[in-house]
């Protein structure tokens, strides 16, 4: 018995092992430290002081967050005097997912106003977590960010993901608060079963092929799940409803801001082709898209959308990582050239 137990165990190793050298090989994953904690609004925070590293085939980089919970160096909450502050918010892209700290555009941004600037510093702090949407941005702001006594704040919308991740079931606005719906966020369902296992952390970090397998694991259970179980959890989104939502979010937002006299300005980052043919929605895209503006347009709400100056470089491809919906070092780069130079023609720095 014991032998036949021995036997089962290293054959399933063996096997593990030739799929986990057959992913790295073949299909590499993007994968982090476990540098998440659940059940704090907005949902789920990075970890305070926490190190890690993030690796793909493409990239491997370093990770660390401060005592706040962000990936910036440590600062003091008060603001200091003679510094104008600039809070961005965002998701991975402005997390900066797989690109060095000094990377980042936020970073970028902070280098270049300051190099130019004799009288007044600049602190320009990245605010941005992975899986967060509009929704997440506005109750991090509230419960955070505001603390921080920003002059202004730069929201970096993932414009596709952003408008799923605003479906009601996630967040809806009630009696003009921003409530949390039934929906857990993405972020918290892909740890589900993982987070109680022994070593998930290590795995998370490390292992292709637990990062191949588990979308498809999560969709699995999803399924058993709804079928023994009330709709409780399923999504009720399409694109149109879930855009009008986001204009919600972004009119509250606006009202909020103007309320604290805080400057306000939406960047609206390029999407990639592979997202819109994954969200089946490229023949609507730019409908959207420009729907969107206009609101932004009518709200007076200031904006900079950078999808035409995306892709009319010649060597846009050249801006993103081959294998992931993310920007690489020059696609951040541009980035923060666009935005920087936004921000002067407006006069958005002067106080």
């Amino acid at each position: 018995m014991i032998k036949t137990i021995l036997i089962i165990f290293l054959s399933l190793f063996v096997a593990v092992t030739v799929a986990e050298f057959a992913v790295r090989y073949f299909a590499p994953q993007e994968l982090i430290s476990d540098m998440v904690s659940f059940g704090e609004a907005p949902c789920h925070r990075l970890k305070s002081a926490k190190s890690g590293v993030q690796n793909s085939g493409e990239y491997s980089v370093d990770i660390a967050t401060n005592s706040l919970g962000l990936r910036e160096r440590d600062f003091s909450i008060q603001k200091p005097e003679n510094v104008t502050r600039i809070l961005v918010l965002g998701d991975s892209h402005t997390f900066g997912w797989g690109v060095k700290l000094n990377n980042i555009f936020s970073e970028i941004i902070e280098q270049k106003l300051n190099t130019y600037s004799s009288k007044l510093k600049f602190e320009v702090l990245n605010c941005g977590v992975y899986g967060y949407g509009t929704g997440h941005q506005i109750k991090f702001l509230t419960k955070y960010g505001f603390q921080m006594e920003p002059d202004l704040v730069v929201l970096a919308m993932d414009f596709l993901h952003d408008i799923k991740k605003n479906n009601q079931d996630f967040y809806a606005l009630e009696d003009n608060k921003v409530i949390r719906g039934s929906k857990s966020c993405i972020a918290e369902r892909s740890r589900s079963f993982t987070r109680y296992l022994p070593f998930s952390s290590f795995l998370r970090g490390h292992c292709h092929f637990c990062r191949f397998i588990g979308p498809e694991i999560l969709k699995m259970s999803a399924q058993i799940f709804n079928s023994n179980h009330s709709n409780n959890d399923t999504e009720s989104s399409n694109e149109e409803f879930d855009l009008e939502n986001t204009k919600k979010f972004f009119d509250f937002l606006n009202k909020e801001l103007k309320n604290r006299r805080i400057k306000f300005v939406v960047v609206i980052l390029p999407e990639f082709e592979s997202l819109k043919q994954e969200f089946e929605i490229d023949q609507n895209f730019w409908n959207l898209l420009r729907s969107f503006e206009g609101f932004l347009s009518r709200e007076e709400i200031i904006y900079l959308s950078l999808q035409k100056n995306f892709e009319q470089k010649l060597n846009s491809s050249d801006l993103t990582f081959k294998y992931s919906h993310h920007f690489n070092a020059k696609g951040h780069k541009f980035i923060a050239e666009q935005i920087k130079e936004f921000l002067n023609e407006r006069s958005l720095l002067v106080n």
